[in-house]
């Protein structure tokens, strides 16, 4: 478990995840447990996150479904150019034109 100091109140938190590749799905559960500062334990709380993780060029093409542009990827928060490994941030911007419609009506 890792600790940190808030405010003279100690916590200990631990988090166990699990992916699922074919949903691309990660499984999380974050537990936190709470120390007044005599150190006696005063709550216990467990948290589960399931996060979806999306590859940039299936969050560019759902951008582009629903209207938007790409403008930019980077890798990082400082615009460093995305290299095509680990996390990356997407601007976009709604597109001048219009989302296309699919017909589902067959003749």
């Amino acid at each position: 478990m890792s600790e940190y100091v808030d405010y003279a109140e100690y916590y200990d938190y631990d988090h166990d995840t699990k992916i699922d590749l074919k949903n691309q799905i990660q499984h999380s559960e974050i537990r936190f447990e709470e120390f007044d500062q005599a150190g006696t334990l005063v709550r216990k709380r467990t948290l589960p996150l399931d996060t979806r993780y999306t590859f940039r060029y299936e969050l560019q093409l759902l951008l582009e479904k629903t209207g938007f542009e790409v403008l930019e990827v980077y890798r990082d928060f400082e615009k460093n150019p995305y290299d095509g490994t680990g996390e990356f941030i997407t601007v976009a911007q709604r597109g001048r034109r219009r989302p296309r419609r699919l017909d589902l009506k067959k003749d």
